[in-house]
């Protein structure tokens, strides 16, 4: 449970870093992207589920500072590259 607690503190303050601090240092017009950051990661320690969640989380979080359409960014940035992290690191395993 404090687990849990922990990542959304974290997907929190990577979504406030992200919108406030980060959109103002533009290197050649390009920003980082730290929720896609923080969904790969989880995915990668935790496993599917955990990335998926974290994922669905980010994902409402950037629609709702960011967007006027909700659960765009869910649909097409964040849950699918969770998904295809762990699938393509189990593949990589089994060709081992």
């Amino acid at each position: 449970m404090i687990r849990k607690i922990i990542i959304f503190i974290l997907i929190v303050a990577c979504c406030i870093l992200q919108t406030t601090v980060f959109s103002l240092q533009n290197v050649t017009s390009v920003s980082p992207n730290l929720m896609i950051i923080i969904t790969i990661s989880i995915a990668f320690m935790q496993g599917k589920k955990e990335g998926i969640l974290t994922g669905l989380i980010s994902g409402l979080l950037i629609d709702f500072t960011y967007g006027s359409v909700y659960g765009f960014s869910i649909c097409w940035s964040d849950m699918p590259r969770a998904l295809s992290v762990r699938s393509t690191l189990t593949m990589m395993s089994r060709c081992r």
